[in-house]
């Protein structure tokens, strides 16, 4: 009696497991099929092959092959964008200032080392002008940009660095200059170079970019030499 009744309770359970299992094998296969042959090249039997469910999952779950497109860019978004908030916080020092850079670049590099097939189909897509990565670019990621122009709107107010010429122009700069220098490690691994994914390199790096933003390519001043600490 209570084996059967314990079997009556899971049984819901168990489908309901099986569907959350179809929808994220679905998000998970489809990351490297959009990034190695993109997104008008991938077709939903190969995407449903791929994740071992039937084709009409695709529909079921995320409406076709957009919605599948769509789901997998915005739920990466929408995790960067939570992080954001948390690390471009208002900061009230120099040191903080700092930190906070260097919380937002760690945090960058990472995403690029953890998810490098959607980093592909952003980047990609975006620069060809796909409409649905337009579309999410403008809706949400263009959101990034705009929380580091705030925390650096900031950071000029309370005097921790000096009046840009215009701040959407040392935004841009700031944010591509980081942007581009992860774009380019395929193109450094091909030369033989150091990965990012080295941590001494990622730190050198990183070390680098907040000299740059902090010193520009005056001379550092003695009393500042972090690398004397």
């Amino acid at each position: 009696m209570n084996a059967q009744k314990n079997t009556e309770t899971q049984a819901p359970q168990s489908k309901a497991d099986d569907k959350l299992d179809s929808r994220q094998a679905l998000l998970e296969v489809a990351k490297p099929i959009f990034a190695n042959r993109g997104y008008d090249a991938a077709t939903v039997k190969e995407l449903a092959e791929a994740a071992n469910v039937n084709v009409s999952l695709i529909s079921y779950y995320f409406g076709g092959k957009e919605g599948l497109y769509r789901a997998c860019i915005l739920n990466f978004a929408q995790s960067r964008m939570e992080a954001m908030d948390r690390i471009l916080c208002e900061p009230k020092s120099q040191d903080e200032f700092r930190l906070r850079l260097r919380m937002f670049a760690e945090e960058m590099i990472d995403v690029h080392l953890r998810e490098p097939d959607l980093c592909t189909i952003i980047h990609r897509d975006i620069d060809m002008g796909q409409p649905v990565a337009t579309e999410i670019f403008k809706d949400v990621f263009f959101q990034l940009f705009l929380r580091l122009e705030n925390f650096l709107r900031h950071a000029e107010k309370i005097k921790l660095i000096g009046k840009p010429r215009r701040l959407e122009i040392t935004t841009s700069l700031v944010f591509g200059s980081l942007i581009e220098f992860l774009k380019a490690e395929k193109k450094r691994l091909l030369l033989g170079r150091d990965s990012i994914s080295d941590k001494k390199y990622r730190e050198d790096f990183i070390e680098t970019w907040l000299d740059l933003l902090e010193f520009g390519l005056r001379p550092r001043p003695a009393s500042t030499d972090r690398s004397k600490a």
